[in-house]
């Protein structure tokens, strides 16, 4: 799925995102003013310490529920693993960001001091001026640089693509690139004030660049100067300059760090930075007291053990170490199901690498023992892992909370990793559709002869000139996509018959869980309240004008229809059924990623642009009036493969 995440990482937004991503995994920070003095710096550093923590451990969470990226079709034997996770997502500039924070906290770099030698720190990074994690790491050094400035060369340059007219895309939309170009104008003309500057306007960074005119006025900043390069071709050859020597670097997360000339992999407190910077540059005064750790990140010396920084942000800090909790893990899974025990014994991998390293794990098979620990936890896909309680005693689950929390379902006395979680969505009761044989409904009826396989892609009817795309409706993926399909309909007209259909999974209490929270599981079903009520014209109006602010009010997108009707129906049971029904599409054909297309009802292809899609569509429907067009490839930023 797609680090930075929001996201976050954008391994969102990375991508993490983000999100785009808190639809896309964004977070709100709390920032406060920086000030000089290194008293000051410290305090701000625990507040940072803490945040940078919770956000390397959400990574890891996301990188559990990003699994769904790579294994678009569920586990049928899709053939990607779990190890491949970095190669794919390092097409997603925010998703690579969220990797980067796993990276982060997996393998810090260590520093060591020398002699000052007198030469300066080269630091630069890349970032994306509306990417929540670029906006982390720029508050976190602005007190370092302000420390140390005499000691380092530091330069932000912007992660964007240029467009052969001469415009510019970035993953968080439009106002990004201005908000990017802004910035860069206020690099050139207020070189000792543009950090306050960037500072302020991260407070509020989602308002960026509306934001510059109050914070350029709070810091001092010539307003008029840097408004002026930002609206003017000068801006642009500082943008365009800056994202190629961004694509140079193959900085593709934000952020993207350098440390003399060494890719930086390790903390984002204000403290990390200056450990770094100080490991460059020597034994020089300003670095004299600076404390050992910042945070637990930071004490993984001992590789088998849990490191706590005892003391964080003082002098006398020191990293302790002490055993793992014991934690035991089923791997519930099914034997006749190709990739299911492989796929799941790579993420545990990946869980005791990372977050528990106590961990231990034995698999339980559907026919030895699986059916009836499924039928008790009402686990109704595979595969998953089933936890004791001890989890709750781990370091990772007290220190991420509720959002690192909500990959798990409680049940009894044990937690289970959710199906939208694990991109789960094998059912072991149900005929398989390509063995011939009978299985374990023992009705008789053999592969497609089954009521059971008859929406498998394998026993599905062709059908002429028919276009359905499975999202997720808060997705930024999903968006971007359903946002391109104004120009195909229009490009077809009655040439097309299309459909939306959700992403999410049903829990035994007839309770919903989806990637992007329980706001999704609602505006899901509003969406098809809205087509059920009001008629498809309307529901992808109504869809349009959501994807424009999907986190704002939705019944200013249905203003002057029927609100009351479609609240009752999405408040109620009867919008909880609509989607009940609705995602057995997707469970059925073991979909798991937004957005994924299927055409003609037995092909499936992915894409968010107009052109993408479109040629799809006329590689199943030649000859067609609206295939000799050429269509939009405006992917806004966003990789053109990108996906939930």
């Amino acid at each position: 799925m797609s680090e930075e995440k929001k996201d976050n990482s954008e391994v969102k937004h990375a991508h993490t995102e983000s999100k785009e991503h808190k639809k896309e995994h964004e977070h709100k920070s709390d920032h406060k003013e920086h000030k000089a003095e290194h008293k000051t710096s410290e305090k701000h550093n625990k507040k940072k310490g803490n945040e940078v923590l919770f956000y390397q451990v959400l990574s890891g969470i996301l990188a559990i529920l990003l699994i769904a990226a790579i294994f678009t079709q569920g586990f049928t034997g899709y053939g990607k693993k779990i190890s491949d996770i970095k190669g794919v997502l390092s097409q997603d500039s925010e998703l690579a960001g969220k990797l980067t924070e796993i990276t982060n906290i997996l393998s810090p770099a260590k520093q060591e001091t020398k002699e000052y030698t007198g030469d300066k720190a080269e630091v630069q990074f890349y970032i994306m001026s509306k990417c929540p994690y670029g906006v982390q790491v720029v508050d976190a050094i602005a007190p370092a640089i302000k420390e140390l400035e005499q000691y380092v060369d530091f330069k932000v340059d912007y992660i964007a693509t240029e467009n052969a007219d001469g415009s510019f895309n970035s993953l968080h939309g439009q106002t990004e690139v201005e908000g990017n170009i802004l910035e860069l104008c206020a690099i050139k003309y207020e070189p000792t004030k543009y950090l306050d500057l960037f500072t302020c306007m991260n407070e509020q960074y989602t308002n960026i660049p509306t934001n510059f005119d109050a914070c350029a006025q709070k810091t001092g900043i010539d307003t008029e100067k840097v408004k002026e390069c930002a609206s003017s071709d000068e801006g642009k050859a500082l943008l365009s300059a800056s994202a190629e020597k961004a694509a140079q670097a193959q900085a593709m997360g934000s952020p993207t760090i350098y440390i003399d000339g060494q890719l930086y992999q390790s903390g984002r407190a204000t403290t990390d930075f200056e450990r770094a910077i100080c490991s460059v540059i020597g034994d020089v005064p300003e670095c004299e007291g600076i404390p050992v750790c910042s945070a637990d990140y930071d004490c993984t010396e001992q590789a088998d053990k849990i490191g706590s920084c005892v003391n964080p942000n003082e002098k006398d800090a020191y990293c302790e170490y002490k055993d793992p909790v014991k934690l035991e893990a089923i791997i519930l899974t099914d034997s006749l199901c190709a990739d299911c025990t492989d796929s799941a014994n790579e993420l545990a991998g990946i869980l005791k690498e990372g977050y528990f390293k106590g961990l231990s794990t034995r698999v339980v098979d559907y026919d030895n023992g699986g059916k009836e620990l499924m039928e008790k936890l009402g686990i109704t896909t595979l595969p998953t892992f089933v936890f004791d309680l001890k989890i709750e005693e781990t370091q990772a689950w007290k220190l991420a909370g509720a959002q690192f929390q909500s990959a798990f379902q409680k049940s009894g006395n044990y937690y289970f990793i959710i199906p939208a979680a694990m991109a789960a969505s094998y059912n072991p009761k149900v005929e398989i559709c390509d063995n011939n044989k009978d299985d374990r409904d023992q009705d008789g009826l053999i592969d497609c002869e089954d009521d059971e396989c008859s929406s498998q892609l394998i026993c599905r009817e062709k059908t002429e000139k028919e276009l359905q795309v499975f999202v997720m409706s808060q997705c930024p993926y999903g968006i971007r996509g359903l946002n391109a399909m104004k120009q195909v309909l229009d490009n077809f007209g009655n040439d097309i018959k299309f459909d939306v259909h959700y992403i999410a999974s049903e829990n035994a209490d007839g309770s919903f869980n989806s990637l992007h929270g329980q706001g999704e599981v609602e505006e899901n079903i509003r969406q098809l309240c809205v087509k059920e009520k009001l008629g498809f014209d309307t529901f992808m109006d109504y869809i349009w004008c959501r994807n424009a602010d999907i986190a704002g009010d939705w019944k200013s997108c249905v203003e002057g229809l029927d609100q009351a009707t479609i609240e009752s129906c999405s408040t109620g049971t009867e919008g909880k059924k609509l989607l009940s029904e609705d995602l057995k599409v997707a469970q059925s054909l073991n979909i798991g990623a937004s957005p994924t297309w299927l055409v003609n009802n037995i092909k499936t292809f992915s894409g968010i642009d107009s052109e993408t899609i479109k040629t799809n569509y006329c590689a199943a429907n030649p000859n067609l009036s609206g295939c000799s067009n050429t269509l939009s490839t405006d992917t806004q930023g966003a990789p053109a493969g990108g996906s939930c």
